[in-house]
């Protein structure tokens, strides 16, 4: 059925300029129609019987929802593999990914079936859904997760619990041959056989789609990537995705035992295009930024991530100057930071600011809608006519909104909203996000997966007391160079 919303504002991201004032938008899984909501056209559509009203109605008139419509955020790169985020934050990325991340993914996977009697539920899905509501609570309906390590065993667990979230999934799988833990290590064949398995189950399900994702540069031979990349070739939507130059120290090894930068590695065996896209890469030479520009291959960055595991900071003056497609992220509910998506980019604008360049609102808040979009290959990141019905209502009733406009409505959003004012949250017409509560689409119960969640929590702690240190699955590997 279709359904129509009045709001205050409606941002298209289409243009700068394309913000209405006293907005409508007649959606089914998609939109239909937007625009001005004059006193004729409500009449119009309360006559019509086959479209359902979203707003109270109140004597024949529709009650306008004092909210911002905006595209629903797109999250280009993340990670699903820990709900423990803020546990030891002070560590640098090698030591968290050593001390935390993996040793959460193999306490799950050591102890699945223990688990599952205890919570009555399977405990990957438990983490996926929570995952789910942490992208759902900050207006991501539309997502990559990156499946490492030991994540990339448990790609049906994700689809299902994103089937039961209904989010938009785009799903790296991962795949790991040389410098790393050996228990995640495999030979190129049984990578490629993991993908035709995963592509073979869901490749009927609109709302996931399997690409590769081989994890690091120093994990992966030659001839695991060529091997991953021409499978991307011959597999819709041909893409494919790596983490490239995140830590220091990693990216500095790696150019010392193998000659050339992880970017000059990529390119030299045929790698390299505008349908790889890397993450991070916060750490480029001059050749790197070089290649990048000729080969137009996107990043995604994730700055809050970055930041907060002592990685650094992308030169974005330097991409934007390069013409280097980029989008902004978060680094997923398995990294160091949270799901708020706006506050990523806000803080990406301002280390452009610093770095002495001139971005204007629009132009940053596409990085989390427009761009990312773009490069996942998927039909959202703006409100127009024939995109799915994918988009935001930020509520507009706080102080710090009192003097919205439409000329300045899209500055005010970057750097005076603070991504808590979602009340609302559509993915394919549907309402993730409903008076600021979960659902009605959301098909299971959030409070119980908090519980569940904070179940593995404890005995995670417990295990650790006693678990057997991790390493090799960081920078490790270079202990004996």
């Amino acid at each position: 059925m279709k359904q129509l919303l009045s709001v205050r504002f409606l941002a298209t991201m289409l243009s700068e300029q394309d913000v209405v004032k006293d907005a409508y938008v007649l959606f089914d899984d998609k939109i239909i129609e937007y625009g001005k909501l004059t006193e004729e056209k409500a009449q119009q559509f309360l006559n019509d019987k086959s479209i359902s009203i979203v707003n109270k109605v109140v004597d024949g008139k529709i009650i306008q929802a004092n909210s911002v419509a905006f595209p629903a955020f797109v999250k280009g790169h993340g990670h699903d593999e820990t709900c423990l985020i803020g546990l030891r934050k002070e560590d640098i990325l090698t030591e968290w990914l050593d001390n935390v991340v993996n040793p959460f993914s193999k306490f799950i996977k050591e102890n699945h079936e223990q688990l599952k009697k205890k919570l009555h539920d399977d405990p990957f899905k438990v983490v996926f859904r929570k995952c789910r509501l942490d992208d759902i609570q900050f207006g991501i309906t539309t997502y990559l997760a990156h499946q490492c390590n030991y994540n990339k065993y448990y790609i049906d667990e994700l689809v299902e619990a994103n089937d039961e979230a209904g989010t938009r999934a785009v799903i790296a799988v991962g795949s790991q041959d040389r410098n790393f833990h050996k228990e995640v290590l495999d030979t190129v064949d049984q990578a490629i056989l993991r993908l035709d398995t995963a592509y073979g189950k869901h490749k009927d399900n609109k709302m996931a789609t399997i690409i590769p994702g081989p994890d690091q540069d120093f994990s992966n031979s030659p001839e695991m990537l060529k091997a991953q990349k021409q499978w991307s070739r011959e597999h819709e939507p041909h893409l494919l995705h790596i983490h490239s130059s995140e830590e220091k120290i990693a990216t500095e090894m790696f150019t010392q035992r193998y000659g050339m930068t992880p970017i000059e590695y990529f390119h030299s065996i045929g790698m390299l295009d505008g349908n790889t896209f890397v993450a991070h890469q916060v750490q480029s030479t001059a050749n790197d930024i070089k290649i990048l520009r000729e080969t137009q291959t996107p990043i995604i960055n994730n700055p809050l991530a970055n930041t907060i595991l002592l990685s650094g900071v992308l030169n974005y003056k330097e991409v934007i100057e390069n013409n280097i497609p980029y989008a902004v992220s978060t680094d997923g509910s398995g990294s160091a930071d949270n799901q708020n998506i706006l506050a990523a980019c806000q803080l990406a604008f301002n280390f452009i600011r610093q770095q002495k360049g001139c971005p204007n609102a629009f132009k940053m808040l596409q990085r989390v809608t427009t761009s990312p979009a773009a490069i996942l290959k998927q039909n959202v990141g703006t409100i127009q006519v024939g995109r799915q019905a994918d988009f935001i209502l930020f509520d507009c009733s706080k102080p710090y909104q009192a003097c919205l406009t439409e000329e300045n409505l899209l500055q005010m959003l970057l750097q005076k909203f603070v991504g808590n004012e979602i009340t609302d949250l559509l993915c394919n017409g549907q309402f993730l996000l409903k008076d600021g509560k979960y659902g009605p689409r959301v098909q299971f119960d959030a409070d119980k997966v908090i519980n569940q969640v904070q179940i593995i929590t404890d005995d995670f702690m417990e295990w650790m007391k006693q678990a057997e240190i991790i390493r090799e699955t960081g920078v490790g590997w270079t202990a004996n160079l």
